[in-house]
């Protein structure tokens, strides 16, 4: 008898452990696709800072024009612009 009870507890042990296993594994095979996908996120993010900070004089600059457009065309609207 005591030996059934061992192989019967054991044998309980045992599934518990491979349920445990099995739900571990689906954990990490969720876990390596939410990295994979945050890691996507970011080199998209990185990619998009990367051309901001590349285009960041060129847009400066228009910016500039632009304001000196207006301000000129607000002038030009007040009557008070001289060439």
């Amino acid at each position: 008898k005591d030996l059934q009870s061992a192989v019967a507890s054991k044998s309980k042990a045992s599934a518990a452990a491979d349920a445990d296993k099995a739900q571990a594994s689906a954990d990490h095979a969720n876990t390596v696709g939410e990295l994979e996908s945050l890691g996507q996120y970011n080199a998209d993010l990185h990619g998009e800072c990367d051309f901001v900070l590349k285009n960041f004089d060129i847009r400066q600059k228009a910016r500039l024009q632009e304001m000196e457009a207006i301000q000129n065309a607000k002038a030009i609207l007040s009557g008070s612009y001289a060439k």
